[in-house]
């Protein structure tokens, strides 16, 4: 018996073998039992995944590296490399580097020397990209690392598998060249603690925090000046004071390293300085000399007889140790020889109160007076000066006290307090000419000075959870109290102050009281403040109607299934979070008939993509396709088209010749583009690569790229394409003017092509499967169950589509002809519209029905018409 099935879609994506029962499930009629390397689109169809192309391998392949966004906005976008103790900066495919230096001469032999006509101030291990090379096109654009630097202006190059760059019998050109080094800072985050770094942005300031690290901000300053700095708790205004020193006999003894780019180098002389820095305001002011090619310095301090790591300065050569630098002995002390500075260490005591006052008439009565700046618009208040005190009677009629201070560079507005009973109560408001006349004016004890504090001092301390939330930072889940939340004042980033008694616009500090202490893991502003534990989800909201204050906090508890240590991901109304136990995704989303948020597992209908699998990092794309992109603990990258509005929530998997690591999505032009860190071998050398996902737009066949870790070519014709290096040894796949070549595997950088091409991708090929679920057929009984198949046909509708192949099972394909009417010589065209192909017979009870795409070359499949012959 002869019958006809419909698959209209495949929005529902790959489907659990666990429902394959489940013919009654509306999903189930547009599911597939496998979508490898295969998308989702939201309309329906299902194409094959565009390739990821080469950017550059990191800094150490033998160690993680986890990728991270920077999104000043959609135009200005970065790929932070976060590898051992660094940070690099990708991105549109490219690498962000210094200025280039320029060439004048290369010489020929097997270990050339590179002769550069200024001092370059590279090191060994810097990485560098060669231009045109002293007239060797050969070396053009190749990647390679400072092996020795035998004067200012030389240096010997080896490549990134550690081999000498020959350039004997290279041919010689008329030109100079130039060379240009990889911008990266150094950073404290170690290779194995990368997995904890959580972060949010803020224009062109990313805020850093882990439990094992003090709060950091990652700065642009410009487009290769950046800064990561330790966040000061404190307000940005200073009271006003004057200069002043205290000698102390606490003697302290500092060294510096400096940090090059292959190692620390060698260890300044001593400095010491005397000081007693438990007295509060005084600290030692460490400064030295700039060394040549250092990307940052460490600092040490003779801690009972030993060398102790007490920071690191990446900015500036200076440092500052005050009772709020904690001492980290774990940091290995300095050992390899290197480059050297000059230190100096300076004590600096509190200065004195700056502050004056001037009694008028006479009295036995003691006032007492602090001040404290103010930003002009409000948004700020410093902490108080010192105290001033005057003898006088501010009873008796003409008396008066006159409060003098100098000025506050920037500051315009002071606010005055005066002590009443031990409590400094408001009295008044002074402008710029910084004089204040108090006439017996009643002290506001509701308004007093603000409280500056710093919570996150020591280790333990270090919060784990970073948001912005009501023009408020907010920062939650220290290894010590890992159910507290602190949030800065109103409009402000560092300042965690308050007042006594509080005012609204002092920091909220609040704690999560629950059955459980369940650490603070991720906080996300949706409207509410929504607080992710590893137990449960919160909603911190005021409560009243207004914003969040010290004294309106409501916390309430929103469902308990508890979120892992992978930061989640925010789309238009919904957060997408990672599980903390059993490997699954879960929604959470306001819900108008609970009057509050739920959540949902979007993970169930394709569970045997998580099962015994962990998710250890996740981005998301809005446009052109909204999906999730999930990094699987095996190397996995999971997908999931996202359109809940649509009911759509398609998962599909990606692998390639290797695994993936990390991932992260960064906006570029008008697409959202997938980073990837792929791990992979070549050579039999272990490897990880930053990769991009290529835009799968194309306006002719030859701008197709499907291939992985690829390079393209576009300018003249040529018989071979080099630049291949990363790709040694592999056998890779090649499209050149949009025709599928046959496979090379990659020589000294390079393959040769078949025909001579002007425009090629070249790159590892992986294949995209499509598997369809067991037959229902509705005409018959049981919907066809318990009955033999055979698929005589399949009618394939397809769009812009070439070289795919169909049939009961991969090992039983059948390929559709990639040719028809062309011309010769020119490229198979694009098929678009219904195309029969002819299926080998397998009876098989599930009737399931494969298509495979392996070459380089588009597959969007719209759905697909089976004739189907039924037995007994």
């Amino acid at each position: 018996m002869s019958n006809k099935t419909l698959s209209r879609s495949f929005a529902a994506g790959e489907i659990s073998p666990l429902l394959y029962a489940r013919l009654d499930l509306d999903k189930f009629q547009t599911g597939v039992a496998l979508a490898l390397n295969m998308e989702t689109l939201p309309q329906g169809p299902a194409q094959n995944r565009s390739g990821f192309g080469y950017v550059l391998e990191a800094k150490d392949s033998s160690r993680p590296v986890v990728l991270l966004p920077f999104s000043y906005s959609t135009q200005q976008t970065f790929v932070l490399e976060f590898g051992h103790k660094y940070v690099r900066f990708h991105g549109f495919g490219g690498t962000l580097m210094e200025l280039p230096v320029t060439l004048n001469n290369v010489t020929n032999e097997a270990n050339p020397v590179f002769t550069t006509i200024s001092a370059h101030n590279y090191a060994v291990g810097d990485w560098i990209q060669i231009g045109f090379a002293g007239g060797m096109p050969l070396l053009t654009g190749r990647w390679a690392k400072i092996s020795s630097v035998p004067a200012a202006n030389k240096f010997t190059l080896v490549d990134l598998f550690g081999n000498a760059i020959s350039t004997v019998g290279m041919p010689l050109t008329e030109g100079t060249g130039s060379v240009s080094r990889v911008y990266e800072i150094a950073t404290p985050y170690d290779s194995a603690d990368l997995g904890t770094l959580h972060y949010v942005q803020s224009a062109d300031v990313l805020t850093l925090v882990s439990p094992l690290y003090l709060p950091m901000e990652l700065r642009r300053l410009a487009a290769t000046n950046w800064q990561l700095v330790n966040i000061q708790f404190a307000s940005s205004l200073s009271p006003p004071q004057s200069n002043g020193a205290i000698p102390s006999a606490i003697t302290h003894t500092y060294r510096v390293v400096p940090i090059m780019q292959s190692a620390p180098g060698l260890p300044s002389a001593g400095a010491s300085c005397s000081n007693d820095l438990t007295i509060p305001g005084r600290f030692n002011a460490i400064g030295w000399t700039s060394v040549s090619g250092a990307i940052g310095y460490y600092v040490y301090k003779l801690l009972s007889g030993t060398w102790t790591f007490i920071g690191i300065s990446i900015s500036s050569p200076s440092f500052i140790d005050d009772s709020s630098v904690v001492p980290n002995p774990s940091v290995p002390q300095f050992s390899a020889p290197g480059p050297t500075t000059t230190v100096t260490a300076t004590a600096v005591a509190p200065a004195s109160t700056g502050v004056s006052v001037t009694p008028t008439g006479g009295g036995a009565i003691s006032y007492s007076y602090r001040v404290t700046s103010v930003a002009a618009d409000d948004s700020e208040e410093s902490i108080a000066s010192g105290t001033v005190t005057v003898s006088n009677d501010l009873n008796v009629a003409g008396n008066f006290n006159t409060i003098q201070w100098p000025a506050v560079p920037g500051v315009t507005n002071y606010n005055v307090y005066r002590s009443l009973n031990g409590i400094y109560g408001f009295i008044g408001r002074a402008g710029s000419d910084c004089t204040f006349v108090d006439r017996n004016i009643a002290p506001d004890a509701r308004t007093t000075p603000p409280i500056q504090v710093n919570p996150f001092l020591g280790a333990g301390n270090y919060p784990q959870a970073v948001t912005y939330h009501q023009q408020r930072r907010a920062f939650g889940g220290t290894l010590n109290a890992p159910q507290t939340v602190w949030m800065t004042r109103s409009g402000t980033e560092k300042n965690i102050g308050y007042s006594e008694p509080s005012r609204d616009d002092d920091s909220v500090i609040f704690r999560l009281v629950a059955r459980e202490a369940n650490t603070v893991r991720h906080m996300v502003p949706m409207g509410e403040l929504i607080l992710l534990t590893s137990g449960g989800e919160w909603q911190a909201s005021s409560s009243d109607t207004g914003a969040l204050t010290p004294s309106s906090v409501s916390v309430k508890p929103q469902g308990y299934s508890g979120a892992s240590n992978v930061q989640p991901v925010v789309t238009d109304r919904t957060i997408l979070f990672a599980q903390d136990r059993g490997g699954a995704i879960r929604e959470l989303e306001f819900s108008w008939q609970q009057q509050g948020y739920q959540t949902s597992n979007v993970s169930i209908i394709a569970h045997h993509l998580f099962d015994y699998y962990t998710v250890v990092q996740m981005a998301f794309t809005r446009s052109p396709i909204p999906s999730l992109w999930s990094v699987r603990s095996d190397g996995v990258l999971l997908g999931m088209t996202y359109v809940p509005q649509q009911e759509i929530k398609a998962w599909h998997q990606h692998t390639t010749d290797g695994a993936f690591e990390s991932v992260c999505v960064v906006a570029e032009g008008d697409e959202d583009v997938v980073y990837a860190v792929v791990r992979r071998q070549i050579l039999g050398i272990t490897k990880r690569y930053v990769e991009r996902k290529h835009t799968r737009r194309f306006d002719t066949p030859a701008d197709q790229f499907f291939v992985d870790s690829g390079l393209s070519y576009v300018g003249p014709e040529v018989s071979a394409v080099g630049g291949l290096y990363h790709l040694e040894g592999k056998t890779v796949s090649i499209l050149a003017d949009g025709g599928v070549s046959p496979p090379q595997v990659v020589v000294n950088g390079s393959v040769k092509l078949d025909a001579p091409a002007s425009k090629v991708q070249v790159g590892l090929p992986y294949v995209s499967r499509l598997q369809g679920l067991p037959l229902s057929i509705s005409t018959m009984q049981a919907l066809g169950q318990g009955t033999v198949k055979n698929i005589n046909k399949a009618y394939l509708r397809v769009y812009y589509s070439s070289g795919f192949k169909a049939g009961p099972s991969f090992d039983k394909l059948r390929q559709f002809p990639t040719r028809s009417s062309e011309p010769y010589g020119s490229p198979p065209e694009l098929v678009t519209g219904e195309v029969p192909l002819t299926i080998d017979p397998q009876w098989q009870s599930d009737g399931t029905w494969c298509i495979e795409q392996s070459d380089p070359v588009s597959l969007t499949l719209l759905g697909l018409t089976l004739d189907v012959t039924t037995g007994s």
